[in-house]
């Protein structure tokens, strides 16, 4: 009786796929086979989990009787990352978890005398798509001053403050594939790291989070999240004084798992060498740099004023910051190129063929240093606005993401334990201003626009040539002209015109791009280009500022 409380069992799969083709004979595809069958409650519950050669299928049994069925599908490439843990000393289940596109988590548990958790994580190992690492710089794999002995005092502070310790690639490896086999065989450990009885291990195909629970410490997680999922992440340097530690942050697309933060000891670990790491993985594959790019050489960083003036970003030369940052601290990768560089105050904002990198200095002395770093490949959207006529000293791009955003949550005004929440973007967008004096924002607005649609191209195929759809309506007179500016009703405008007017005069367009619809309300217009849809906001009583 006791079964009724166990997780699920393992079924014969040969068996299962007869019973699931003969009562549901369109449910599989034609050459699909289930690999793994489980049936809940030990055997005898309702609900059933099938792995199959396409995908995970869990089917429901809803309703007394269980007359009503749920069917949900994941696909096997959909999936961004997966857990499974050890049984603890007491616990009778085993438990599976996976986080997906379009279906953000489940969770299926396992009756330890009937399933092998190793043997799931194996299987997961081979199905779901790993991806390959887009740079080859050099990783050191070898811990710092591992001759030298920490005091008792830095080893509390360190166990106080969960700092983790860089440990011998190889040894982990090692752990990882033998007494432990949670790794592929033919997988590398690139660098990794302990904090206290946890680990974090970077190999060339995920990300592994090993987290040991329990008093005993035979339960433990292992969580593996597919490098594809991180979409940015920042490094910080050791600030003076008292802080002991470096910090990691890791943003990623999984509303679940947003973000992942590990602190290391100081001169404990090569946070350049995880640099390294992150830059192989996440950058994209190589691009050439674009040409005809003002590289703004043998500029003099001399402005002078006000230093509410001076946060706004002015340009540095790019070439020069190509130098530093290959050299000292060496935070590029090696086929990476500054393309743009501007500075504010002290922070300093890069744009290279890979990425936009912002670089903030922090504290009275500037010591400890952030590195955050969004690559094009994450970037969905942008918006240039101008400075306006009046007391504006600043024009602003804005980048659009696809990391982070909370919807927000309709809640409950009566109930004060549920108040609604409003939606944030979070990482999901951010903006950087920009001089208005000194930065040519049509010639930046075209740079972003080339890295991003060129990129987009590359990933989605050349676009498909079409003719201009739209043509010059009449400019609407008298009544009708007010009831379409009071509703903001658009109207055509003859996209040959438009067409000609956004690669000549402004130059937003990119050489190869089209215009095959625009619309007009009031001053503002729509355009619909063969490679994207662009809107034109002109605002304030002047006009001059224009988003």
């Amino acid at each position: 009786m006791f079964e009724f409380f166990n997780g699920a069992y393992q079924q014969e799969s040969k068996e299962a796929e007869s019973k699931v083709r003969q009562k549901y004979p369109l449910l599989l595809h034609q050459d699909e086979e289930i690999l793994l069958a489980f049936k809940d409650r030990g055997g005898i519950g309702r609900d059933k989990h099938y792995f199959t050669t396409h995908r995970i299928l869990l089917k429901n049994g809803k309703g007394i009787g269980s007359k009503r069925k749920n069917y949900k599908s994941i696909p096997y490439s959909s999936i961004q990352a997966f857990s499974v843990d050890t049984a603890g000393q007491f616990d009778i289940d085993t438990t599976l978890q996976v986080w997906s596109r379009g279906i953000p988590h489940i969770e299926i548990e396992f009756a330890v005398k009937n399933v092998d958790i190793y043997q799931i994580q194996q299987f997961f190992n081979t199905k779901v798509d790993f991806g390959t690492a887009k740079g080859d710089d050099y990783v050191d794999p070898v811990p710092p001053n591992m001759d030298k002995k920490q005091s008792t005092a830095g080893k509390v502070f360190d166990w106080l403050g969960d700092n983790a310790k860089q440990v011998d690639a190889k040894e982990i490896e090692e752990l990882f594939k033998t007494e432990m086999p949670i790794l592929l065989n033919d997988e590398k450990v690139e660098i990794g790291f302990k904090s206290g009885r946890d680990f974090t291990v970077y190999t060339d195909k995920r990300i592994l989070l090993v987290d040991v629970q329990g008093v005993f410490g035979k339960k433990v997680e292992f969580r593996s999240i597919l490098w594809d999922t991180i979409k940015a992440y920042s490094v910080q340097t050791a600030g003076a004084f008292f802080d002991r530690d470096t910090e990691l942050t890791l943003y990623t697309n999984m509303p679940q798992m947003e973000e992942i933060s590990q602190d290391f000891r100081k001169n404990r670990s090569n946070l350049f060498a995880i640099q390294t790491v992150l830059c192989n993985h996440i950058l994209g594959e190589e691009t050439d740099p674009l040409p005809d790019i003002d590289l703004q050489e043998g500029n003099q960083d001399d402005q002078k004023g006000f230093w509410w003036f001076r946060d706004n970003q002015r340009p540095l030369d790019a070439t020069e910051m190509d130098r530093v940052y290959h050299s000292s601290p060496r935070i590029l990768r090696s086929d990476e190129r500054v393309e743009m560089a501007f500075k504010g105050r002290r922070d300093v904002t890069l744009f290279t063929n890979l990425r936009i990198i912002d670089i903030d200095p922090k504290g009275l002395v500037g010591q400890q240093v952030e590195y955050t770093s969004v690559p094009w490949t994450s970037v969905v959207g942008f918006s240039v606005t101008t400075a306006g006529k009046y007391f504006d000293f600043d024009s602003e791009i804005g980048i659009a993401t696809e990391m982070r955003f909370y919807p927000g949550s309709a809640g409950d005004q009566d109930n004060p334990d549920n108040p609604p929440v409003p939606a944030s973007p979070k990482q999901s967008y951010f903006e950087i201003d920009f001089n208005k004096d000194l930065v040519d924002m049509n010639a930046l607005n075209y740079y972003v626009s080339r890295r991003i649609l060129l990129l987009n191209k590359t990933d989605l195929g050349a676009p498909i040539p079409l003719d201009a759809m739209t043509t010059q309506a009449a400019d609407p007179t008298g009544f009708e002209r007010l009831c379409q500016w009071l509703g903001g009703n658009q109207r055509e405008l003859d996209a040959n015109v438009v067409n000609d007017e956004l690669h000549s005069a402004t130059r937003v367009l990119l050489d190869d791009e089209k215009v095959l619809m625009a619309f007009k309300a009031g001053r503002d217009i729509s355009v619909f280009t063969n490679l994207r849809v662009l809107t034109i906001d002109v605002q304030g009583l002047s006009g001059k500022k224009i988003e």
